[in-house]
């Protein structure tokens, strides 16, 4: 539910920045929630800043490991915006996660051309 509401909320922009920069500040008084920076990546992905939200994506494995793979599904069309780049691959590889996005990737070329 959460994911959801972020990634809404980041569609509309500045909004949903404003949202997740409270969650990232909060780890100023006290300790950060986990899903603090993969919100803030998917607040990115919904605004179109793929670098911010690979930053995002990259310093959430360095706090947290693996969680931020669990936070939205790796299948979930949020990721299509950075899918292909090389630094999300490596994330992908770094927790061994890379045959999963192989995977859903062909799936949905399969889909899409089978509706053609």
């Amino acid at each position: 539910m959460l994911q959801s509401t972020i990634l809404v909320i980041g569609a509309t922009g500045r909004v949903g920045r404003l949202v997740v920069d409270e969650l990232l500040h909060a780890g100023a008084t006290s300790p950060r929630p986990w899903f603090a920076l993969v919100a803030h990546a998917t607040v990115r992905l919904a605004t179109g800043d793929s670098a911010a939200a690979l930053d995002a994506l990259e310093r959430s494995a360095l706090e947290s490991g693996p969680m931020w793979a669990s936070y939205i599904p790796l299948r979930d069309s949020a990721y299509n915006l950075v899918r292909g780049s090389p630094r999300f691959v490596a994330l992908l590889r770094q927790f061994h996660l890379e045959g999963m996005a192989v995977a859903s990737t062909r799936q949905r070329r399969t889909r899409q051309f089978g509706k053609h």
